[in-house]
């Protein structure tokens, strides 16, 4: 693994508290976005869209089980009901009485993970059959309007952009008391401007095209319904954890990519330099979802990448 190195300033180990607000629905305009398509297009359509049915759910939900993420999780004690055997083309089908929710084999063990890890509210409580069900079926609906390109993918996200970074900062502002309470879920209150800073990126035109593939990558993880916290079952700030993880790998790949200083501060909305900040929140990201969990988080975006090691 390459680790990078970056000098702290005089503020030492104190991640920043965000300067100004952001209207990401003012700044992400249609104008933008073309541009953006026009710059970046080529490079983008090279990278097939992204549909998150690769990563290594299985390991993540064990890596979970040992670390300080479980604690925050639904107990497995409750009544989970069976999920249903595949049919002849591999699918899983779930029977709403009036309608059939067919998911595709490749997303079965997600469908398995979010089961088995987030199925069980609490150890009085049934499963919510109901909100289960919602899920999958977003999540088919999703998987069947997946364009061919990143470039496509991203450029449909982007235009919803500012709906998306108001719903993360209510999310963020919901769970207020919890994280003043824990001092490890500092670097959470940060999502939505990570979010914005990603989308920033992709619509700045001093940031070439090959690094803006790395932060489409980001954008597409945010927006998209495949969570590896999906926050429909968890209501808690570590629901935010993994999008905070995926951004920091993303930042990281920035910084070490020919993106310019002035591009990469300028498009932050917080008041100390990025590199302070993602060495502040490192830490407590690996405390909370535990090693093995972001390095493969990390891992699945480096290969997706092409990339032979974890950007840490």
């Amino acid at each position: 693994m390459t680790k990078h190195k970056h000098k702290h300033d005089d503020r030492g180990d104190r991640a920043p508290r965000p300067a100004a607000p952001v209207d990401l629905a003012k700044e992400i305009t249609g104008e933008r976005i073309a541009a953006m398509v026009e710059q970046a297009g080529p490079e983008l359509g090279r990278h097939a869209a992204l549909d998150f049915s690769g990563i290594n759910f299985a390991m993540l939900g064990d890596a979970f089980s040992r670390g300080r993420i479980a604690s925050y999780l639904p107990s497995h004690r409750g009544k989970v009901p069976a999920l249903p055997p595949a049919n002849a083309k591999g699918e899983m089908e779930f029977d709403l009485g009036y309608a059939t929710i067919s998911i595709p084999q490749a997303y079965a063990p997600y469908v398995r993970y979010v089961h088995e890890v987030f199925g069980s509210p609490s150890e009085d409580q049934e499963v919510d059959v109901g909100q289960v069900l919602a899920y999958f079926n977003t999540l088919r609906q999703w998987v069947g309007t997946i364009p061919g390109t990143l470039r496509d993918q991203v450029a449909a996200f982007l235009a919803d952009a500012g709906d998306h970074h108001a719903l993360l900062s209510r999310r963020v502002q919901g769970h207020g008391k919890e994280m003043a309470g824990d001092p490890n879920f500092e670097v959470v209150a940060h999502v939505p401007y990570m979010f914005a800073y990603l989308c920033r990126i992709m619509v700045d035109p001093r940031v070439p095209p090959e690094p803006k593939v790395d932060a489409a990558m980001g954008i597409v993880y945010f927006a998209s319904p495949v969570d590896v916290i999906p926050e429909a079952f968890v209501d808690h700030p570590i629901a935010l954890a993994d999008d905070a993880c995926v951004a920091l790998w993303v930042i990281r790949a920035l910084e070490s990519s020919i993106v310019s200083k002035a591009a990469i501060e300028s498009n932050w909305p917080g008041e100390a330099p990025l590199p302070v900040s993602v060495d502040v929140w490192e830490k407590p990201i690996r405390e909370l979802l535990g090693e093995d969990a972001v390095d493969a988080v990390y891992s699945y975006f480096a290969m997706k990448r092409g990339r032979a090691s974890v950007i840490r």
